[in-house]
């Protein structure tokens, strides 16, 4: 009767197929079968493939050991994405924080600019001419150079919140790619130890 050992999911199954199959063996004769339910059993027929305990142990933990690494590096490339993500809402949102205070500042500037033409009104000066239009001129000039530095502090911000989306889904598709060439390179080194 084989000996069965349950393995991880039905990835696990098509590295060990591979391992096998590098190994000049027959996945039937590893005893690698995918089941119902995405579960993999290494079946250790010893007796009939003519293979040791050992050598299928020995195929399943480089099987197992290469799910792993692609394992983890999915998981690593999940982990970059959900972190761009977040860089990216957050990018968004700090724009949207940049406009409404360059909107604010605005309007309480033009509260003063009202005020300061009131008060020269008031003094008999006339705020549309003159001097105290030269001065509510550069006021004016004053208030909006202010608020574009308010909406480019925000933007840069937000440039570089887009800038480390962009490095974290760089990082998640590097991380996946060294997961998978981590894979290949226990399988080739796994069956390599087999000859």
């Amino acid at each position: 009767m084989p000996f069965m050992i349950p393995a991880a999911p039905v990835v696990a199954g098509s590295v060990a197929s591979t391992a096998a199959a590098t190994a000049g063996l027959s996945a039937a004769a590893v005893g690698v079968a995918p089941i119902a339910g995405g579960l993999t059993n290494v079946i250790l027929p010893a007796a009939s493939a003519g293979l040791s305990f050992g050598q299928v142990a020995a195929i399943a933990g480089t099987a197992l050991s290469a799910f792993g690494a692609l394992s983890s590096g999915a998981a690593a490339q999940k982990q970059a994405q959900f972190n761009a993500r977040q860089a990216q809402q957050e990018a968004q949102r700090r724009d949207q924080i940049a406009t409404t205070e360059a909107s604010d500042f605005r309007k309480r500037q033009a509260h003063v600019l009202a005020r300061q033409r009131a008060l020269m009104g008031a003094s008999g000066l006339d705020p549309g001419s003159g001097t105290p239009l030269l001065v509510a001129g550069e006021t004016a000039g004053e208030i909006e150079l202010q608020a574009r530095r308010i909406l480019a502090g925000g933007q840069a911000e937000a440039t570089r919140l887009r800038n480390q989306a962009t490095l974290s889904r760089a990082s998640g598709r590097a991380a996946r790619t060294a997961g998978v060439l981590r894979g290949g390179a226990l399988l080739l080194q796994g069956v390599g130890g087999f000859e």
